[in-house]
């Protein structure tokens, strides 16, 4: 038997250690669990600091993350696992943090300020690579003003796929994570740390045009985001009961990707698009649904009001998202004075009515003009 000296135990330690390939993620949700466990199981020097509001870590301490579905497992801390609600200026020299860490943004879009000044500890001065998660168009740019650092490159992201709370655990469906191209060495940095993707959660893509890639991703949160709000139905009723105004949304989403000169292939395979998914997960509710549920603000303003506000630059029509944005803001401003979300919908029914009274006839106005 070959019989390995201390010395060499330590130096392998240390090999083991200066290739670790540090990475954060900001946002302990389903998304932010899922990347986690898809980045343990993705390369074994990856070692992932999740950052998380103080009650939502103290679970997560305690019990670790438990997935089903496309990975099943339980994922306790470990010294490639490590959960902190603050990061420290000191931090940074504990855990002996390499230069260039990778940070995932994955909280919603309303807490993205509040999470900024972990890069006020320090972030900012390893030349982190950041690639914003949320839904929409434009935080990037919003993440990158408030940063206002030359070696911290943001990035945008999307995610596609679907993990949802199920009774202790969460479960997954296989998805990917869209991440626009920056530079090769930022690829294959990304490509490394996703090395073994198939028994992950998410397989990664680098895409040269990131936009005309995610408009599908856009359209579908256009349409799902609200309308499971208003109708207070899964996405497959949804899609049985009203394709007709599903299609006239997706059209005006196509539009404004027009009006960017973003090439996607027709109107059509952008709407069927949409009702795809929305038979795929035919049982489910949106995020903005669960956000409502729960009494939170939503991510309205970066979603459809992202459309409104390229369709208000270029001159462009789109009344349905526009009602869409207001029907949303007043909902929930009335959700404030409910206890629950059932005493929401008994308390405002008539209200919701006429919410679904004033889409039908823009569908019918629409239809006409065309």
């Amino acid at each position: 038997m070959i019989q390995v000296s201390e010395m060499e135990k330590k130096n392998k330690r240390r090999f083991v250690q200066e290739q670790a390939n540090d990475i954060f993620v900001i946002g302990a949700g389903c998304i932010g669990q899922g990347l986690v466990v898809s980045l343990l199981k993705s390369n074994i020097s990856n070692r992932v600091f999740l950052v998380s509001k103080t009650k939502q870590l103290q679970k997560i301490q305690k019990n670790g993350i438990t997935l089903t579905g496309v990975v099943e497992g339980r994922f306790t801390l470990s010294k490639r696992f490590v959960v902190v609600d603050k990061i420290y200026r000191d931090f940074f020299l504990k855990y002996k943090i390499a230069k260039s860490p990778i940070v995932f943004l994955t909280t919603k879009a309303r807490d993205i300020a509040s999470s900024l000044y972990l890069f006020q500890q320090g972030l900012s001065d390893l030349g982190s690579i950041v690639i914003c998660l949320q839904n929409g168009l434009g935080l990037e740019l919003e993440v990158e003003n408030a940063l206002n650092s030359l070696s911290t490159k943001v990035l945008k992201g999307q995610v596609f796929g679907a993990i949802y709370k199920n009774a202790e655990s969460l479960f997954a469906y296989k998805g990917s994570i869209l991440v626009e191209r920056f530079s090769e060495t930022c690829s294959e940095r990304l490509k490394k740390i996703f090395h073994y993707q198939n028994d992950s959660v998410f397989n990664l893509e680098i895409s040269s045009n990131i936009l005309q890639a995610i408009y599908p991703k856009i359209a579908i949160n256009c349409v799902c985001n609200p309308l499971t709000v208003i109708l207070n139905q899964p996405l497959g009723s949804i899609k049985i009961q009203y394709e007709a105004l599903i299609r006239m949304i997706c059209n005006e989403v196509y539009r404004i990707a027009l009006s960017q000169s973003i090439e996607l292939s027709s109107l059509e395979d952008l709407s069927n698009n949409v009702l795809e998914a929305m038979s795929r997960f035919s049982s489910h509710y949106s995020s903005m649904y669960l956000d409502f549920q729960y009494g939170k603000v939503s991510e309205i303003e970066y979603i459809n009001g992202a459309i409104l506000k390229i369709a208000q630059v270029k001159k462009i029509p789109v009344p349905l998202n526009q009602l869409l944005i207001n029907s949303i803001k007043e909902l929930e401003k009335k959700r404030l004075s409910c206890k629950s979300v059932k005493e929401f919908y008994q308390r405002n029914d008539l209200y919701l009515e006429n919410i679904k009274t004033q889409l039908f006839e823009m569908v019918k106005y629409n239809r006409a003009l065309v």
